[in-house]
């Protein structure tokens, strides 16, 4: 039996890494099609997200999720599949995901699209051995940092771990929570930075035949965010938003990922929608840069230009499952 092969498509948001993926797809379902003797094994390409904000079926606009026909042309996974009032966390993705890819038929193939540098760690190596989130510790760690306020609670997680707290966005309320209440378990001279360091160091548990990842320099990627947050206005991200808050949907969740969180606060303090879109835009740029910097630490992934260089990159994603 031929052995399974599969592909990562990695780097910063708007990038395009959907696309790239669904015409990979796509051109290798047309040519074993097209090979009517076949030497080819029959094959089909699936796509599996972890992008930490697609996963939620009512985080449609500020999501950028591929469109209905991008979903009907190639099968996501983890794209819309859970509610936004239930948790998804990167060791249950990465769990899911891995008992998805091993009972998955001998013909499926993944390409693993995404830019949420924690799914991509856990789903590659695992999740770092710290204790499961309860609701009495998530309660306490909740208690006390609405007690000293948002603020305060970055900053001592500053003054705890500066490595993890250079990685959250200081409005991020959950994953500054979770961090506290990972420190809280750790010995007072351990960080929660330093065991995610160890642990990315451990041996990979997917094997991927390339790693490809996707940039663009800073001038395409002011245009492109641009040109997106436009198109999510016009969309209704705003209303989208404002229906979540009314079925009480809390700010604290994925609503405080980047859009969402720009939006919730638009709608408090009357922003114009010219603010908005300047909001939404440096916060997505900020991101980029972090992700972008996040995958850089790997050797194995091979970079392009998304503007430039896309065909090449296609190219090596097409031999990697020839």
């Amino acid at each position: 039996m031929r052995p399974r092969r599969h592909v990562a498509i990695l780097g910063a948001t708007a990038t395009g890494k959907t696309a790239l993926a669904i015409d990979v797809a796509e051109t290798l379902r047309c040519s074993v099609k097209a090979s009517l003797k076949s030497s080819v094994s029959p094959r089909d390409l699936e796509i599996l997200s972890f992008d930490s904000v697609q996963f939620y079926r009512e985080l449609a606009i500020g999501s950028a999720r591929p469109s209905d026909e991008q979903l009907r042309r190639v099968k996501h996974h983890f794209v819309a599949q859970q509610s936004v009032l239930e948790e998804m966390t990167a060791g249950r993705f990465a769990s899911e995901a891995q008992e998805l890819m091993a009972k998955a038929s001998a013909s499926v193939e993944f390409i693993i699209v995404g830019g949420s540098g924690f799914y991509w760690q856990a789903l590659e190596r695992g999740v770092p051995n710290v204790p499961a989130s309860t609701p009495a510790s998530r309660a306490q760690i909740e208690a006390h940092v609405a007690a000293m306020g948002l603020e305060a609670a970055y900053a001592e997680l500053l003054l705890r771990d500066a490595e993890t707290a250079k990685r959250i966005h200081p409005h991020d309320q959950y994953r500054i929570v979770r961090a506290l209440e990972i420190l809280a378990t750790l010995p007072e001279q351990e960080t929660w930075s330093a065991l995610r360091a160890r642990h990315e160091r451990a041996e990979p548990q997917i094997t991927l035949r390339a790693k490809v990842g996707l940039e663009l320099s800073r001038e395409d990627l002011e245009r492109q965010v641009a040109q997106r947050t436009s198109q999510m206005l016009a969309q209704g991200l705003l209303t989208e938003v404002r229906d979540l808050l009314a079925q009480g949907v809390s700010e604290a969740g994925p609503l405080a990922s980047v859009g969402y969180r720009e939006a919730v606060l638009a709608l408090r303090e009357g922003w114009s929608e010219s603010q908005l879109h300047e909001a939404i835009c440096q916060s997505t740029l900020r991101l980029a840069k972090k992700q972008r910097t996040w995958f850089q630490r790997d050797p194995e992934i091979q970079w392009f230009d998304a503007k430039r260089d896309m065909p090449r990159a296609r190219e090596v994603l097409l031999k990697a499952f020839a």
